[in-house]
């Protein structure tokens, strides 16, 4: 906690202000060109996905809020702004049925070509 002193003018005058460190927030505007871009998704990756989200709250700092804690997504959304636009020659996802990621028969392979993604604020389209 600091103290600032902020001048209104007259008939005001001098106010002292307590303030404190806001949350840190990333903004951007970032252009990707890729030929090719895979991913993987599934049941079998959910605990990968937790403990990322328990790496994360170690550099975002404990909210105040007595609520329940935001879910990774909500807090990607609350700490990262702005505009990320793809555009992929080959775009593919593998869904995992599985607990097993190393199941090679119980998956679904979707592809895209000639993929344009924008991501603004949260918020997906796709071309």
């Amino acid at each position: 906690v600091r103290t600032v002193t902020i001048e209104q003018g007259e008939p005001w005058g001098q106010f002292e202000l307590e303030r404190s460190m806001m949350p840190l927030k990333w903004y951007y505007d970032l252009c990707c060109e890729m030929t090719e871009y895979s991913y993987a998704f599934g049941p079998c990756w959910e605990p990968v996905i937790a403990h990322c989200n328990l790496a994360f709250d170690q550099v975002s700092r404990p909210s105040l809020d007595p609520s329940a804690p935001l879910a990774w997504w909500d807090k990607v959304r609350l700490l990262f702004h702005g505009r990320l636009t793809v555009n992929c020659s080959k775009f593919t996802c593998l869904l995992h049925v599985s607990l097993d990621p190393y199941n090679t028969t119980e998956e679904m392979e979707v592809t895209w070509s000639d993929l344009v993604l924008d991501w603004t604020n949260g918020k997906y389209q796709g071309q």
